[in-house]
């Protein structure tokens, strides 16, 4: 039976770090994290931190046991865009024991496989087919987030934030489902020069993960490559509509 509480519109699971085993199947597991998928609802999930290789190699502290101050805070005020944002489903709850962090409650997702290892292992030729779809997916989530106030700025080749989920009716769906302090920052209220570099920061890297990731799909024409980076999100939503014009005719 979970012990939950209810803390300034922000849920908490109150259970120590060996007993999260009993709650949940492990399904995923990280550098830092393992997931282990509810036993009573399996759309929900808890994510488990634990110190990463380098971490307990050099007997360091790990950099998410903190207070958990700081991941209400973040928790919360991610809850209170939940309904302006239709694109992404941020953590529901902290998973805490003697006041100190273990973990996160998160949305589970079926099936679901990270776009690293999507572009690694499923390159055939109906799958490139759909990774303009893709991008612009990934496009979009980020940039709902930023118009609501939420600059996401983790976005690098090689990490599983975002993850793709299989459809054998179309086009794959794309998630992002990482949500934690220093990736996630809160600008509304700033002015439009910085707004623009949000912006700026947010297309360099996607344009990098994307060439990152058309590698992995073994296209290496220049037509696949961003070489200049375009000057807004729209530019980019043109680069990738051309892309997948290409694709058609292959």
């Amino acid at each position: 039976m979970l012990e939950i509480e209810t803390r300034n519109n922000v849920r908490y699971i109150i259970c120590a770090k060996d007993k999260i085993k009993k709650l949940g199947r492990l399904v995923a597991t990280s550098n830092k994290t393992k997931i282990y998928q509810s036993f009573s609802n399996p759309k929900i999930a808890y994510k488990v931190y634990h110190k990463t290789d380098s971490e307990e190699k050099n007997n360091l502290n790990p950099s998410w046991d903190r207070n958990i101050k700081s991941e209400h805070q973040l928790i919360y005020n991610l809850s209170t865009q939940q309904k302006s944002v239709h694109l992404t489903e941020f953590p529901i709850g902290i998973i805490a024991f003697k006041e100190r962090l273990i973990g996160q409650e998160i949305v589970y997702y079926e099936n679901f496989i990270s776009l690293d290892k999507f572009a690694n292992e499923n390159n055939s030729s109906e799958t490139i087919f759909w990774t303009p779809n893709i991008y612009l997916s990934m496009l979009n989530i980020l940039r709902e987030l930023l118009d609501n106030g939420i600059f996401y700025e983790d976005i690098r080749c090689y990490n599983s934030n975002f993850i793709v989920l299989p459809s054998t009716l179309g086009a794959p769906t794309v998630k992002l489902i990482d949500f934690e302090n220093g990736q996630v920052w809160f600008v509304n209220g700033r002015n439009e020069t910085e707004m623009k570099d949000f912006q700026s920061k947010i297309i360099r890297d996607l344009c990098s993960l994307i060439n990152q990731t058309n590698r992995s799909f073994g296209l290496f024409d220049n037509n696949f490559v961003f070489s200049e980076m375009p000057e807004s999100f729209d530019k980019m939503e043109e680069y990738v509509n051309k892309m997948n014009k290409l694709l058609q005719r292959r």
